[in-house]
């Protein structure tokens, strides 16, 4: 361990992406220490929600390229599913609710985000168990979805390896 150029302590999914993108930048003399199981730490009870509806341009640049990220991880035969995409919607009950989901539209147009403003019956479709007579309209980001946090740190890993 002494001689080891890059020594990454906690094999969360933070260490573990960390393996991941320093192995795919070249990088060839990468120790990963955990002191107990990986994904032991909080990992394991992570929700695993990815949401891509942010106030922040460049942290949307990151959500997003996360979520494509996830998918990726799939493409190997005998891959189990990293990412789930089901949508996510967020419902507004005010003028200055749909004013935000214009403002975070922007920011998701200016990323390449799917990011529509949705009227209140075009929510209830998309969520059947709402009552839209509360709502004024909702944002509804297709590409939004979960993930298993174990699955994508294990896999991280061995592709790290």
């Amino acid at each position: 361990m002494d001689d080891t150029k890059i020594t990454i302590i906690g094999g969360g999914i933070a260490g573990c992406s960390l393996a991941y993108h320093l192995t795919r930048a070249g990088q060839r003399d990468v120790l990963l220490i955990e002191q107990d199981e990986i994904t032991s730490g909080s990992t394991w009870h992570a929700a695993g929600l990815c949401t891509q509806y942010i106030g922040s341009y460049n942290l949307a640049r990151l959500l997003r390229s996360s979520i494509d990220l996830y998918r990726s991880l799939e493409t190997a035969p005998g891959q189990q599913a990293c990412f789930h995409p089901s949508g996510s919607l967020r419902l507004g009950t005010s003028p200055d609710h749909l004013a935000e989901f214009e403002h975070r539209a922007g920011i998701a147009e200016l990323a390449g985000i799917p990011f529509e403003i949705v009227s209140a019956e075009r929510a209830a479709e998309l969520f059947p168990l709402m009552d839209p007579d509360r709502i004024t309209g909702a944002a509804y980001l297709p590409t939004d979805g979960h993930a298993d946090p174990a699955t994508v740190t294990t896999t991280l890993l061995a592709r790290a390896r």
